[in-house]
């Protein structure tokens, strides 16, 4: 008696748990699809700390650091195109589940010919997928996640291109055209070598104090010197730029500039004191006089830079550099 009085007053229950089993059985296994194996996007990008995508022959690391992003760890990046990427990374969607009569053979070339992207918060991966372009039955951008074995058509709100297109596996289109040496507040030191003509060489210390000039030749530290000059030759160096990286297809352009003379070396101590390294070389060029009749062996517009070991080696412009092209007179009173 006891037993249907129980039955009776929580029928209602057993109902709602016998229809939920029925669903799931019935419902999700028979084709229904569970709405986690479509969620690609991710709505927070502020939580983000690092991306990375690529295939088995390319990958790109992004990585947010108190100075920006940094692309694999060496290279700041185009503010814009990372801007670009994460609004991406919010709004991409599902589609369609990709048909089953062609959803076997897609979901092989997804794993052998897609981008694999990881978005990471820390070390914990936050969304992990993989995105390929097809052109059978004109589906455009499939992807799947690594949590999933269903394959979907990708899309994003008002755009019509392809979008695994948009994961770019070009490092120049990531980098800045600037270069990461430090901001002022982390610089000690900085000792400019000038090998062609030793005695102009100088240093410069920056301490509570304030900000010190030696000509480091002599070993000899000056009383007097144009202190704004000084401090502008620190603040330019921070804030210089190239025109463009030499990639690896420059290979032997590439040695012959590190193995030739430089021009000047600037070698950048940190509070911390880790070391940066940026070197300037002559651009050669087939000789030629000019308008005065010098004799020009070099390009008076350009200049090789290398930086961070030899790791950025690019063409940068007389005009960019020119406010730290100094040596130890360039800092004297002006008469």
């Amino acid at each position: 008696m006891t037993v249907i009085v129980f039955i009776r007053k929580y029928i209602w229950f057993i109902a709602l748990f016998a229809i939920a089993i029925y669903l799931y059985i019935f419902h999700f296994s028979s084709g229904t699809i569970n709405p986690s194996n479509k969620n690609f996007g991710v709505i927070d990008t502020s939580e983000i700390t690092s991306i990375s995508f690529g295939n088995d022959s390319l990958s790109i690391n992004l990585n947010r650091t108190n100075e920006g992003w940094m692309l694999n760890g060496n290279y700041k990046t185009r503010s814009d195109a990372v801007k670009a990427l994460l609004n991406v990374i919010t709004r991409i969607e599902a589609g369609i589940p990709v048909a089953k009569t062609v959803s076997d053979s897609l979901g092989k070339a997804l794993e052998a010919k897609g981008t694999k992207v990881n978005i990471f918060k820390n070390e914990k991966i936050i969304k992990s997928y993989t995105i390929h372009f097809t052109e059978t039955l004109k589906l455009g951008a499939i992807g799947k996640l690594k949590s999933s074995k269903m394959c979907f058509t990708l899309q994003i709100p008002g755009f019509k291109g392809n979008i695994a297109s948009l994961f770019v596996l070009d490092p120049d289109y990531w980098k800045s055209n600037r270069l990461f040496i430090a901001e002022i507040s982390q610089i000690a030191r900085i000792d400019v070598e000038i090998p062609n003509s030793p005695e102009k060489s100088f240093s410069v210390s920056l301490d509570k104090k304030g900000i010190h000039l030696k000509a480091s030749y002599f070993d000899r530290n000056i009383e007097k010197f144009d202190t704004a000059s000084l401090a502008n030759f620190v603040l330019c160096l921070t804030d210089l730029s190239f025109d463009k990286i030499l990639g690896k297809t420059s290979t032997s352009e590439r040695a012959a500039i590190v193995l030739s003379q430089p021009d000047q070396i600037f070698t950048i101590t940190l509070t911390n004191n880790n070391r940066l390294v940026l070197k300037t070389y002559p651009i050669p060029v087939d000789e030629y006089r000019d308008e005065f009749g010098r004799t020009i062996k070099f390009d008076l517009n350009r200049l090789y830079i290398s930086f961070n070991n030899d790791a950025i080696i690019a063409i940068a412009n007389y005009t960019a550099f020119d406010p730290v092209l100094k040596d130890l007179s360039s800092f004297r009173f002006k008469n």
